[in-house]
């Protein structure tokens, strides 16, 4: 601030469109420095007299935006001189020494906020209450509760109603056309450097920042907060604990579903998703309700904490709208539309409504939120929305386990604190860990299974290699319940549990080709008339055909591939394909290799070739020419002995980045390095190398692609003296796909 900088107002007067201009003249040491007429009540004209006096002073003068808000101090002061009498109501047009009337007042105390509006259109304001800042929008109770407080204060009057109604639209239409454009958040916001903003929701609008080098409590947050009805605070957290301490909570069955609650947790708490749908089950009273409670009271507590499943797609847009976790209590039956929603509101989507008493206006909103579903039953039927969902089925509580709220609830509330610390403390773990974290196979909902992996390694407190995403217990229990998903997918079908039937007979001696009208016959004549008269049994070909596109990826899941093929024959008719999958993947999210093959077949003394050609155990012979089986030999193209292998030798597993370090040295000395290798299919472009065998006399070491990232055998390929190996046509195009430094061969 300038010392001896002042502002002073010689002369003020209404001009005939309402606004107040002042001769204002800026003193310095008061000496008057500047002088003009500025309106007042114009953003613009303030700015413009603002430069126009930092010119002047050279660097003397206070910033703009302190020089901004005394401007707007005389705007106030002046109105309230001229106000005193006035009974609110506008004066004659045109009278130049009008008093001004309170919707004026109010336009003119709603100047001293920052008036914005989001993409959406929505407008807001940004207030200064006490030692802190609240963003509200314009037509909220909030904001005119903030306007009729400070006007109290300013006037010792309350306002009449219908110059509040005045002054909101004229605020609205300010914060629309002039103020800027700034999205506002609930509860997360994104910041710029990759980490983001927690909403604390408690009275002075404090926040947690997450980056990836942990977290901290700010007062004042750089970004835009919303905050709704029935939004009680978080607990300060306390860092430094683990958030194991829940599970003396909750009633959860087992490890895996332990696995999982934290996964979801931890990405409930995250800014951006994908956010899987958290389903819990199970028979009445092993606490689900409890336990969403609790989960929901970590990460966004709210009032009513659980809703009831909602009748109309409106009700869940608000529902959205106001909450960050949407949760619904004992849903028994989920309808079509709610299922298709609900797979919206995991990945992200939107939705349009006609704005209430408005014929052409609709009410957009778009989001992606974190779900909680509860219930007895398995009421997630449909195979899309089982995709997304993570299932848990809690198990019964015996009667000497089970405790009073009395109890419960003040020790979770003490804990409270401290979990919330844990969960920040994850949180920020996982940003630090997920650029290095890769999976080998990519789930759906791959971004969260990334984001919890990265989570389960901070937690765990250690430095894997980065595409050491195996041997996690979150992707082990994933895999499962994306199988189970697929069974129950496949038996809350009309037709599932008879299609799987059929086919199981129908593909014994190959794949099955036919129409769809072929298919709903065979069915029809399988099915008992009582399945037959259903509503959801299909009864036309195009109904099948809709029923078997929703369960091809849970038929793809067990085993059985479903192809559609294009319009063709004398009735256009479409050609479905069906057929048993030969390169099923490793299931359990590749928690363990498969065991591998041989680099070649043994011969009966024990030993073979490296070309698979057989020969005799003393290595005497010539190698093959690349021409008589198929096999390649990569060398320098000249002839020479072909090594022999054991296949009795040692066989080790190589895992990591230290182990292949160690084979380096054997593998790099070796005249000739024997190679094969394992992939999930036969198409480069799209399936993967699984295991890599590198062989040489009385040793080979397998590499676990799924564990270790294949780019790491750029030495081997490299540096090997010679390469070996049957049929390394195929080999070597999923070597070149990975990556890796594919030979010059002979």
């Amino acid at each position: 601030m300038a010392e001896g900088f002042a502002l002073r107002c010689a002369d003020a007067r209404w001009n005939t469109r309402g606004r107040l201009r002042a001769d204002v003249q800026a003193l310095l040491d008061d000496e008057l420095v500047a002088a003009d007429t500025v309106s007042l009540g114009e953003a613009k004209d303030r700015r413009r007299f603002a430069e126009q006096i930092r010119e002047q002073l050279n660097g003397r003068a206070p910033a703009g935006e302190e020089i901004e808000g005394r401007l707007l101090a005389l705007l106030a002061k002046a109105s309230a001189d001229d106000a005193d009498g006035a009974d609110g109501r506008a004066p004659a047009e045109g009278d130049a020494n009008r008093r001004v009337s309170q919707a004026d007042q109010l336009v003119a105390l709603a100047t001293e906020a920052l008036l914005f509006h989001d993409p959406a259109g929505d407008t807001d304001a940004r207030v200064t209450v006490a030692d802190h800042e609240e963003t509200w929008p314009t037509r909220s109770k909030g904001f005119r509760r903030y306007l009729a407080r400070t006007f109290y204060e300013r006037h010792q009057k309350a306002p009449n109603a219908q110059a509040m109604q005045d002054a909101l639209a004229v605020i609205e239409a300010r914060a629309q056309f002039d103020g800027p454009c700034q999205s506002v958040y609930l509860r997360v916001v994104p910041d710029s450097v990759g980490g983001y903003y927690l909403d604390l929701g408690d009275p002075t609008w404090r926040a947690v920042h997450v980056t990836p080098f942990g977290w901290q409590v700010v007062g004042r947050p750089p970004v835009f907060f919303r905050r709704s009805p029935g939004m009680p605070p978080l607990p300060m957290p306390v860092g430094g604990r683990r958030l194991d301490e829940l599970r003396t909570f909750v009633n959860v069955p087992d490890d895996g579903a332990w696995a999982l609650i934290k996964a979801w947790l931890v990405a409930a708490i995250r800014d951006c998703g994908p956010y899987p749908v958290l389903v819990l089950n199970g028979e009445q009273g092993s606490a689900k309700t409890t336990l969403a409670r609790m989960l929901r009271a970590l990460v966004d507590p709210a009032t009513p904490e659980l809703r009831s499943d909602p009748r109309e797609l409106r009700d869940l847009a608000i529902a959205a709208r106001a909450t960050w976790v949407v949760a619904f209590d004992n849903v028994s039956h989920l309808q079509p539309w709610l299922s298709d929603a609900l797979c919206r509101l995991a990945t992200g989507g939107g939705w349009a409504t006609r704005e209430m008493y408005a014929d052409l206006d609709e009410i957009l909103f778009e989001a992606r939120r974190p779900v909680i579903l509860n219930g007895i039953t398995e009421f997630v039927a449909r195979p899309d929305l089982l995709d997304r969902a993570i299932q848990v089925v809690l198990s019964e509580i015996e009667d000497d386990r089970r405790q009073d709220e009395e109890e419960l609830w003040p020790a979770f509330e003490a804990a409270r604190p401290r979990l919330l610390g844990a969960l920040l403390d994850a949180a920020a773990g996982a940003l630090a860990a997920l650029p290095d974290v890769r999976l080998a196979r990519k789930p759906r909902m791959a971004d969260f299974a990334r984001w919890a992996v990265a989570a389960e390694r901070a937690e765990a407190a250690t430095e894997p290699a980065p595409s050491d995403a195996a041997a996690s217990p979150f992707l082990a229990a994933y895999a499962g319940i994306r199988e189970e998903g697929w069974h129950q997918a496949l038996e809350a079908s009309a037709v599932g549990p008879a299609l799987v039937e059929l086919l199981e007979e129908a593909l014994a001696d190959g794949p099955w080709r036919g129409r769809a009208k072929d298919l709903l016959g065979r069915l029809n004549e399988r099915a008992d008339d009582q399945a037959r008269r259903g509503k959801d049994w299909p009864k036309t070909p195009k109904g099948l055909s809709n029923e078997l596109r929703r369960l091809v990826p849970a038929l793809r899941g067990i085993g059985i591939v479903v192809t559609f093929g294009e319009r063709g024959g004398h009735q256009g008719s479409r050609i479905i394909t069906i057929r048993k999958r030969t390169n099923m993947p490793p299931d359990k999210g590749a928690a363990a290799p498969s065991a591998p093959s041989a680099p070649s077949a043994p011969e009966q003394d024990g030993t073979a070739r490296a070309d698979g050609a057989p020969g005799p155990a003393d290595d005497s012979g010539p190698a093959a020419d690349g021409h008589a089986d198929g096999a390649t030999r990569i060398a320098d193209g000249a002839d020479g002995p072909a090594a022999t292998f054991s296949a009795a030798g040692d066989v080790q597993l190589i895992t990591s980045p230290s182990e292949l370090k160690s084979a380096l040295p054997v593998l790099l000395a070796a005249p000739t390095v024997g190679l094969d290798c394992e992939t999930t299919g036969l198409d480069p472009r799209r399936d993967q190398l699984r295991l890599v065998q590198l062989a040489v006399p009385d040793r080979t070491y397998v590499v676990d692609c799924f564990r270790l990232d294949s780019r790491a055998l750029v030495p081997v390929i490299d540096g090997a003296r010679r390469l070996v190996g049957h049929n390394l046509a195929f080999d070597l195009s999923f070597l070149a796909a990975a990556g890796l430094p594919v030979p010059d061969g002979g």
